[in-house]
C-alpha cells in the first residue's frame, strides 16, 4: 500500500473518531467515564451553548394573541436585585399541553404556549445557567 493511501486511511479513521460540537460552548457534563461504552445515539457531552442567554417561559392562552416575537419583556432572576431587559425571540403556535377538557370555550384559558425571552443586556452573559426567572411582558396591540 503506498504511503499516501496509508495517510489517507489514517486521516479518515481520525475524522470518524473525532467529536466536534455543532456550535461554540462550554462543556457542562460528561455522562460517561473513560472506558465506558455509551449506547448508540446517546449524548457523550452536554454543552452550554455560547451566545445570548435566554429564558423559556409559558404564555397563558389569554395573553397569546398580544405577545409576539420582538415584544419587550422584563426578566427578574432569583439571586439578583435588578430587572433585566429582554425581548421575545419565539412564541410557539401550538399549545404546549392540551388536556382533553381544554377544548371547550370555558376551559381554553388553561392552555399555555412555549416562548423564549432573550436577555438583551451584555452583562447578562455572565449569569449562571438554569436560574429560575419571572418574566413580565407588555401586551402589544395590533395597530390599524
Amino acid at each position: 500500500m503506498p504511503a499516501r493511501a496509508q495517510v489517507a486511511e489514517l486521516e479518515l479513521g481520525l475524522a470518524r473518531h473525532t467529536i466536534r460540537a455543532p456550535r461554540a460552548g462550554i462543556v457542562d457534563a460528561l455522562p460517561y467515564e473513560l472506558g465506558e461504552r455509551p449506547p448508540r445515539g446517546a449524548p457523550v457531552a452536554v454543552l452550554l451553548a455560547a451566545g445570548q442567554p435566554y429564558a423559556r417561559v409559558f404564555i397563558p392562552e389569554p395573553m397569546r394573541a398580544s405577545v409576539k416575537a420582538g415584544s419587550p419583556a422584563m426578566v427578574r432572576i432569583d439571586g439578583t436585585d435588578r430587572d433585566w431587559r429582554g425581548e421575545i425571540r419565539f412564541v410557539s403556535s401550538e399549545a404546549a399541553f392540551t388536556p382533553y377538557y381544554a377544548l371547550n370555550e370555558r376551559d381554553r384559558s388553561r392552555l399555555s404556549f412555549l416562548a423564549e425571552v432573550v436577555l438583551t443586556e451584555p452583562e447578562a452573559a455572565s449569569l449562571p445557567t438554569g436560574m429560575p426567572v419571572e418574566v413580565t411582558m407588555q401586551e402589544t396591540q395590533d395597530q390599524p
